[in-house]
């Protein structure tokens, strides 16, 4: 090839780049962001996102509310990250709860701390819901008219007995009073192979694949493996890289081909049978899961009674109990649930209601806060396990608060 021919071939393709990078630039990308936009409000919705952190959990996401990182203790809890390292081993790893540092009693102080899952987490967490529980029972409760009230959740979205226990253990030397709320944690009988039945179940479906909801582990290793580059994607672009257009372009465009692969993979795997429900030997794993739940909970009210530390507990409500007349909406998402799975839930709160009386006749404070949502109508939950709205939260704070209350006016 001569010079001239090289140089109109360097020069062609310095114009088509040009001409690329002006489409790119004042065409192609706006197209593009509008399609990343809709991938981005369908997350919001929970169609995708919520749909993927549920299967696989989102390692990326570090603050999150999904728990994510192995404890030594308590099954798992959420990894430092830049924003906390500050804080050490001495907080437990409960990187958001940086008064647990350096907690020093107060005379003045009830301390009050609760102990669940997911239900307990977001019921006791936020500033409002805080101070309306903690007014709730001062009201009726003469002994606390005059002290302050500080609550200490150490609740994580999947945990059951035993972590309640042993957190318990860990922390009671910092409390007056705990509530622990157990329900529909307890009975889920659904485990990831090689992890034994008392094992937090979310912890598991984040260290291992569940071979419950997939047929091929070599699909969730893709899915999985394309999820994290889309995260390093978008990392990248926030970043402001100084890049051509049609370089961006190529990312955007990319990472719209990753997001379709994901939701095809997801919507193929909603198709796959959970094979769970279809277990000859599920019923003997409920009443297992009813046996351990029974056995922490006489441990915990045990060593309640020996440190001092008043304990009451709490079953959550659940749609499927058959206490609450389910709302439209209520009803609808039961209907979601396959009739076998329907069933070896209701199966597992009778089971359960009958420790209860057992427990009850040893003594040990068992309150059935299902009984609160009996004459109301409205929709308290916000889906088929447990998660409740804002009116349902307040009337588990004022059932919760109640009892609590009839305990402490009844000590001597």
């Amino acid at each position: 090839m001569n010079k001239k021919k090289l140089y109109l071939l360097i020069s062609a393709i310095i114009v088509c780049f040009i001409i690329a990078e002006i489409i790119c630039q004042f065409k192609l990308e706006d197209f593009l962001d509008h399609s990343i936009q809709k991938n981005i409000i369908l997350a919001q919705e929970g169609l995708l996102i919520e749909d993927l952190q549920d299967k696989l959990g989102n390692p990326m996401d570090l603050n999150g509310l999904q728990p994510k990182f192995p404890h030594p203790f308590f099954g798992y809890t959420r990894p430092l990250t830049k924003d906390n390292a500050s804080l050490n081993s001495e907080v437990y790893g409960f990187v958001e709860r940086p008064e647990l540092l350096d907690l020093k009693k107060d005379n003045n102080t009830v301390y009050i701390g609760i102990f669940g899952g997911s239900v307990a987490a977001r019921s006791l967490l936020y500033k409002k819901d805080l101070e309306y529980f903690a007014e709730k029972l001062k009201i009726s409760t003469p002994k606390l008219q005059n002290k302050k009230i500080k609550i200490l959740n150490f609740s994580y979205s999947g945990y059951r007995q035993p972590q309640q226990f042993i957190l318990f253990s860990f922390f009671l030397d910092k409390l007056d009073y705990a509530i622990n709320l157990d329900g529909a944690n307890e009975l889920s009988g659904k485990l990831a192979p090689h992890f034994p039945q008392y094992f937090p179940t979310l912890m598991a479906s984040r260290l291992y694949f569940s071979g419950n909801t997939f047929s091929s582990k070599i699909k969730q290793a893709e899915t999985f493996k394309a999820y994290l580059l889309v995260n390093k994607i978008n990392s990248y672009l926030k970043e402001n890289q100084i890049i051509f257009s049609t370089v961006r372009s190529f990312l955007k465009s990319f990472n719209i081909y990753l997001w379709k692969k994901i939701e095809i993979d997801l919507l193929q795997q909603e198709k796959d049978v959970d094979s769970f429900w279809a277990l000859p030997d599920q019923k003997s794993m409920m009443i297992k899961n009813i046996e351990i739940w029974s056995n922490f909970v006489r441990r915990q009210a045990a060593l309640s009674k020996a440190f001092g530390v008043n304990t009451i507990f709490v079953i959550q409500p659940l749609p499927f109990s058959k206490v609450k007349k389910l709302s439209i909406e209520e009803s609808q998402f039961i209907q979601q649930l396959p009739s076998e799975q329907l069933l070896y839930f209701q199966s597992g709160y009778a089971l359960m209601q009958n420790e209860v009386s057992t427990l009850r006749n040893m003594g040990i404070s068992i309150y059935d806060a299902n009984s609160i949502y009996a004459n109301t109508i409205d929709s308290v939950f916000i889906d088929a396990c447990c998660h409740l709205n804002q009116k349902g939260t307040q009337l588990l704070l004022d059932g919760v608060a109640n009892h609590l209350s009839n305990v402490i006016n009844s000590e001597r």
